[in-house]
């Protein structure tokens, strides 16, 4: 071995020993005021299994948004954002099924606030829906990004392991079940730091038992003390749930963040805007334009099913079923006339979906704001073996239209669904009658 080679050798293993021995701080420090501009791509592909069938999905989905923290929590992590979406579009196709999805431009300025590991989003304008809000919230959340980086000072190839409550919001689970994450350092320089990490976790998401591989990297700017690019793959198996059937999916999320050169949410937009929850804050719309009907429905609400003439929702606790409401859309009948409460026993008797052992009562002047009548028929009764508890509401607009909401539960839920009932029905609208009244407002 020549002399060169020699000190060329003892000058590696210098390096590699002294650079084995360093270690390094890499952390975001979230502040109220901070800005970050940032790219959200989604890429997904999978297949659900739907009765005896097993159908190919795929979809993309493309998010832009300029993004200010508010408030931080006691975890370091944003609590409060304010977001402006410069773009919000999404496509899905299952097997021949092609939804294309985007946020309407009024309801791009959005409110975030972090409750129980999930950032809860709302619009200022108002309500937007199901399938909006889906598209808004459901690719990755960035605001727990921060908390994938390591509490402590690591060395290269040190692992750590991020706290469940981060990679269960990352992850999209409502309750985290078992399994972990780890991360560590790959490779570091002057300018940025390179993360790898990958694990195996499971959780529940959306009243299922969902099963996720998630292998990501991440690229942190050392001089932004920002992570600028991450890379999250996750591959879900996904049992049958009480909204969605079930399913394996592979899943790539990219994110590109960065600190912007101008502010775009500026002080006085903050001003301006109302940050504080309200009532209103967490309803979603449905609207049907072919039947002429609008209502509100809570964010724990969830579309299973939608027909020509009916929408099915759910709501559950976890794994908990707790009630289902069906509403169905009858044809128009003559104006300022309402169905009899024998005809609207009869209807109700003779539907498949479940079976009516026993009439509690009637009300026939349940509240409303005079734009339409609604009356009320309770029941127990079974579906499929399982005891319930029954309300019907018809409800009839003035110039003759019909909708009726079938809430179906177990007798044990009837107590926790309280009023939510009467609260949802009590939203509709007929938008037709609702711009009539707009165009010849009261003298």
């Amino acid at each position: 071995m020549t002399s060169t080679t020699t000190s060329l050798l003892c000058l590696t293993l210098a390096t590699l020993g002294a650079d084995s021995g360093k270690v390094y701080e890499l952390r975001e420090t979230v502040q109220p005021g901070q800005q970050t501009t940032t790219t959200v791509e989604l890429t997904i592909k999978g297949q659900i299994q739907s009765s005896d069938m097993i159908l190919p999905m795929a979809g993309r989905a493309r998010l832009v948004y300029p993004e200010r923290v508010i408030e931080v929590g006691d975890d370091g992590l944003p609590s409060k954002v304010l977001r402006f979406y410069e773009d919000a579009r999404a496509k899905f196709v299952i097997a021949t099924d092609h939804n294309p999805r985007q946020l309407r431009p009024d309801g791009r300025l959005i409110v975030g606030k972090r409750d129980d590991n999930k950032m809860i989003l709302w619009p200022v304008a108002g309500p937007v829906t199901g399938d909006e809000m889906e598209l808004i919230k459901d690719a990755l959340d960035t605001t727990a990004l921060a908390g994938l980086l390591p509490t402590t000072t690591v060395a290269k190839g040190e692992p750590w392991k991020p706290e469940v409550s981060v990679i269960q919001t990352l992850a999209g689970f409502d309750h985290f079940a078992s399994g972990d994450v780890s991360c560590e350092l790959e490779s570091i320089d002057d300018a940025k730091a390179t993360i790898i990490g990958k694990g195996k976790v499971v959780g529940i998401s959306l009243g299922t038992r969902v099963e996720s591989e998630i292998d990501m990297k991440l690229v942190f700017d050392r001089k932004k003390d920002l992570i600028t690019e991450v890379e999250w793959k996750q591959k879900d198996a996904r049992a049958v749930g009480p909204v969605s059937p079930s399913g394996q999916y592979n899943a790539t999320v990219t994110v590109k963040r960065d600190r912007p050169e101008k502010t775009v949410l500026t002080d006085e937009i903050v001003k301006q805007t109302p940050l504080k929850e309200t009532p209103v804050s967490r309803l979603v719309l449905f609207e049907d334009p072919a039947h002429d009907v609008r209502f509100h429905y809570g964010h724990d609400w969830h579309i299973t099913a939608l027909r020509p003439d009916q929408a099915i929702l759910r709501q559950f606790d976890g794994e908990d079923f707790l009630v289902q409401l069906n509403v169905t859309f009858l044809p128009k009948r003559a104006a300022g006339t309402v169905m009899s409460m024998d005809e609207f026993q009869s209807l109700i008797m003779q539907d498949k979906g479940w079976t009516v052992e026993e009439v509690i009562g009637y009300n026939e002047n349940v509240p409303t704001d005079g734009s339409y009548k609604v009356n009320l028929l309770t029941a127990h009764g079974h579906a499929g073996g399982s005891k319930l508890v029954q309300k019907h509401y018809l409800a009839t607009g003035n110039a003759g239209q019909q909708v009726i909401f079938s809430f179906l539960l177990d007798p044990d839920h009837d107590e926790q669904l309280g009023t939510q009932d009467l609260s949802l029905v009590s939203t509709l609208e007929f938008p037709s009658r609702t711009a009539q009244a707009d165009e010849n407002p009261k003298r």
